[in-house]
């Protein structure tokens, strides 16, 4: 999440490697985005990366213990701001999850295409292909070579038990050349090939189109707001338990609505 005009940046720390002490943190009482009155235990210290950047490190500190890190270049801002602006991501995430669930926001509202930007870029086919060989290859040798690391002569060491032996471990050999050989051939052309072209670059055969997203945005656009006004009504009715009874009503209606649509909607037959 980038912040401000001077482009400071703040993101989670997937790694942040071992806890802090409890005793660094402390509580603050702070006000979410949502308007709701809440209390964050909050730490914050410096941080040095991998690369010699040092970068400000701000943990949540759960009620079960778990600690939860942003990192960010904004050395200046206060804690309490950045701390509720970026935990504050898991409403987001929610709505998502809750609109994808009942109000279809992924679903498909028509099956309209339109062509590509031309100046769009995408990877190329042709480096897909070696890409995907080259892991296949690296695949069968990595097997090849643990099972040549286990052929090994147990039995005592006598012409007519060595002979068979060696020709197993030659055949083996061979085998792991030949793809060692494979992937490096791969590899070269790998190299010598664009990884992105741009859209009117790509082979006649090659080329695509993508569903059209005019009526998607504005059927989103719709379905947000009804969200926004059940949210509305829901909050009118305070206590968490009567939020989530009227929100199933509200799915119970919806789904009685839409089959009621469906069976006004269907022909007549003979025997009605």
């Amino acid at each position: 999440m980038a912040m401000g005009w001077k482009n400071l940046n703040i993101e989670y720390h997937k790694y942040p490697g071992e806890n802090w002490p409890e005793e660094e943190f402390l509580p603050y009482a702070v006000t979410l985005s949502s308007g709701e009155q809440t209390q964050l235990n909050l730490a914050e210290r410096g941080h040095c990366l991998s690369n010699g950047l040092w970068v400000r490190e701000i943990r949540k500190l759960s009620q079960k213990g778990h600690q939860t890190s942003i990192i960010g270049t904004d050395y200046r801002s206060e804690m309490i701001p950045l701390a509720v602006a970026m935990f504050a991501r898991w409403s987001q995430e929610n709505f998502f999850k809750y609109c994808r669930e009942h109000f279809g926001l992924d679903k498909l509202v028509d099956y309209c295409i339109e062509p590509v930007s031309e100046s769009v870029k995408v990877v190329n086919p042709e480096y897909r292909r070696l890409d995907s060989q080259i892991r296949s290859s690296q695949g069968k040798l990595n097997r090849l070579l643990a099972r040549f690391a286990t052929l090994t002569l147990d039995a005592p060491i006598e012409p007519d038990k060595v002979e068979p032996f060696l020709q197993k471990k030659t055949i083996c050999q061979e085998e792991i050349e030949a793809f060692q050989v494979q992937i490096k051939t791969l590899k070269e052309k790998r190299k010598q090939t664009p990884h992105y072209l741009k859209v009117k670059d790509l082979p006649e055969e090659e080329q695509f189109q993508q569903l059209s997203t005019k009526s998607k945005h504005f059927i989103d656009t719709i379905k947000m707001i009804a969200y926004r006004a059940e949210t509305a009504m829901a909050n009118l009715l305070g206590a968490p338990c009567y939020l989530t009874k009227f929100r199933d009503s509200c799915r119970r209606n919806s789904f009685t609505y839409a089959a009621n649509r469906r069976c006004s909607s269907r022909p007549a037959s003979a025997t009605d």
